[in-house]
Order: structure tokens, then sequence, then C-alpha cells
């Protein structure tokens, strides 16, 4: 890999709560996350934020607004990239569906902010500042 990759997670907030995925694949295999993927040529950041939350959730939503960006960098043991990545965390507003694993999701649910703090969370995605960002940001009415 030469360059790093770019890639979006979708932030959606229902009756106070968080969706997070378990991911099956790395970067972060097994832990929780917010949906998230590789951004597709040609592909807007909200059409890729709707896709990947749509494919690993079932979730039908709209795209709100961009929240920030992080890196997702990981290296081996012996000090050799195995990847990096660029992600931008996209708060996207709930619209239908109940949340069911697909695609590169082991289990899709919903979360309190308490119960987030609590959880095996991907390293590397700033998870905690992220999910403070989405807390402060009003969807719209």
């Amino acid at each position: 890999m030469e360059r790093p990759i770019a890639g979006v997670m979708a932030i959606v907030r229902k009756h106070g709560q968080v969706l997070l995925v378990r991911r099956s694949k790395a970067p972060g295999a097994g832990r929780w996350s917010f949906p998230a993927g590789k951004i597709e040529r040609g592909e807007t950041l909200g059409e890729a934020a709707l896709r990947e939350l749509s494919e690993e959730t079932g979730i039908v939503a709209s795209f709100g607004e961009v929240l920030t960006a992080v890196d997702a960098i990981e290296y081996d043991d012996d000090g050799h990239l195995r990847f990096h990545f660029v992600i931008v965390a996209a708060r996207c507003d709930w619209q239908a569906g109940d949340p069911r694993p697909g695609d590169d999701a082991l289990e899709a649910q919903w979360f309190t902010p308490e119960q987030v703090r609590d959880l095996d969370l991907a390293t590397g995605f700033d998870i905690p500042a992220i999910l403070n960002m989405a807390l402060v940001q009003q969807p719209p009415a």
C-alpha cells in the first residue's frame, strides 16, 4: 500500500442511543465500532456512509454532516505498516429499520452512550471522541 485508503463511518442516533457494529474484518476485527468502510471511486462521502450503513446494518438514513476525520494506522510486530486508513466520521439521521448484521458486521445494535464506554471498542478510530461530537450535534427537527 503506497497511500492511505479513504474510508467513512456512519454515526447514527435514535432515541438517545447510537448504532454500533462488531466488526468482522481489520481494522478492529471482533471489536465494536460505528459502521464503516472504504469509499468507492466516484462516490461522495454521503453516498459511501449511507451505503456502508445499509450493507452492515440494514438501517435507512439520510446524510447529515461531516463531524471529523481520523487516522487508523496499524503496524505489525516488526514495525512494518499493515494499513493506513483515513476515516471520515459522518453523522447520519436514522429514518427506518432495525439493525441486523450484514456484510462486514458480526453484530449490529443500539447502545446508550454509557453502554458504549464499557464495550470492547476498536482502537484507532477515536470512538469516544467521535461519540461526544455526535452527542453535541443536534439532528434536524
